[in-house]
């Protein structure tokens, strides 16, 4: 399995981890700037995201990696073809 076949196949996980990272390095950031331990700005991190987010992030990323395992969202797009225009003139 070659890079861009495993890219891929874990686009939507990769997706998700990578928006969860970035949010909860965020917080932490603004936690540490503002004056917070290590420990007590890696805690408020995760503590300050209430449990029923969790959930709901989980469950949309769950509905969005369906989705994509069953093509639902990659047959049917509609679109104008404005780039073969451009190219007419």
């Amino acid at each position: 399995m070659n890079r861009r076949e495993f890219l891929a196949k874990w686009k939507t996980h990769l997706f998700f981890v990578g928006a969860l990272l970035f949010v909860l390095v965020l917080s932490f950031m603004l936690n540490f700037t503002a004056g917070q331990t290590l420990r007590g700005a890696t805690w408020r991190a995760i503590s300050e995201i209430r449990p029923m987010e969790y959930i709901m992030f989980a469950l949309f990323w769950y509905a969005c990696a369906v989705h994509r395992a069953k093509g639902d969202w990659d047959s049917s797009l509609t679109t104008l073809n404005l780039s073969q225009s451009q190219n007419q003139k």
